[in-house]
């Protein structure tokens, strides 16, 4: 019945291998509790909600299982800005975006102006976030084309490196 002989040192051994593994894996539980389960929805911002920032907004807002869209900025008024606001999400500025810290974990800067992008790495830095990720566009395509077999908007002469 048992693959080792009861009070042998094969089952003492294989007994204190199991207390280990039960150990760790109630650490590992604990862990989980407490920090939100095992998958961690990432917070994540829109920046930029132009031709290519409205199609990254679309195919967000339906991977609202993995991420969590917490808020979007664009100073003009753009179909996707409404978009946003009739799905719930918070419209905000720049500077409220870089306030909340911590609590967003990526900001897709689609906005294609490199002055914004350095704007932003400026603030965070001053605001001493080493958590926040900035992804640029070249990040947000190559995500489309993993979730995606449509074209992500082209837009000529548009530079799209950090």
């Amino acid at each position: 019945m048992f693959p080792v002989e009861p009070h042998s040192s094969d089952c003492k051994k294989s007994c204190l291998i199991l207390r280990i593994f039960i150990y760790y894996s109630r650490q590992v539980a604990n862990h989980n509790n407490q920090f939100g389960g095992i998958m961690h929805k990432q917070n994540i911002a829109i920046i930029g909600l132009g031709r290519i920032g409205s199609a990254f907004l679309g195919a967000m807002l339906q991977k609202k299982q993995s991420i969590n869209l917490t808020c979007v900025a664009e100073r003009s008024d753009t179909p996707a800005k409404s978009q946003a606001a009739s799905a719930g999400i918070r419209i905000v500025t720049l500077d409220e975006v870089v306030a909340m810290g911590n609590a967003i974990d990526i900001i897709f800067d689609l906005t294609g102006i490199s002055d914004v992008r350095r704007e932003l790495r400026e603030k965070l830095l001053a605001s001493n976030n080493s958590h926040t990720i900035i992804a640029s566009e070249t990040v947000a395509r190559l995500i489309w084309s993993l979730i995606s077999d449509a074209d992500l908007p082209e837009i000529a002469g548009r530079k799209t490196g950090y």
